[in-house]
Parts: structure tokens; C-alpha cells; sequence
């Protein structure tokens, strides 16, 4: 944490909200505790899980298309 300290020394500017960095740092580091993975790991899982969560959406929006022209007929 007194490198997080140093860092928001000096880079931050006068409206730096110090308080919300740092409970982001800490929440970040206990998740990559908690997980056992790095941020880069985490974050690399997240991107992933969201290109398949569009992939499949769209599939579900193609079958649910097909159904209803289907249905129409």
C-alpha cells in the first residue's frame, strides 16, 4: 500500500479521489487472493466470458427468430 501511496502522490491532482482509489486497490488485490489469479488473469477471463456471452446472444436471437418465422407460417 505505501506504493499506491507514492503513486497517488505523485500523479494525482487536486480532485484525485484518493479514498476510492485506494478501496479499489484493496478490493482488486483481495479478489486476486481470493481467486489465486492476477489481474491481467482476471481481466483476460472477463473479456473472454463477455465474447461468449455475445456469441451467445446472438445465437439465442437467431433461434428465436427462426422460431417465431416459423411460427408465422
Amino acid at each position: 500500500m505505501e506504493y499506491w501511496a507514492k503513486l497517488v502522490e505523485l500523479f494525482s491532482t487536486a480532485n484525485f479521489p484518493a479514498k476510492e482509489f485506494f478501496e479499489a486497490a484493496l478490493r482488486l488485490h483481495q479478489l486476486e487472493v481470493t481467486e489465486g489469479k492476477s489481474f491481467e488473469v482476471l481481466t483476460g477471463e472477463h473479456v473472454g466470458m463477455k465474447q461468449q456471452a455475445g456469441a451467445l446472444k446472438i445465437e439465442i436471437d437467431t433461434l428465436t427468430q427462426k422460431g417465431t418465422t416459423s411460427m408465422a407460417k
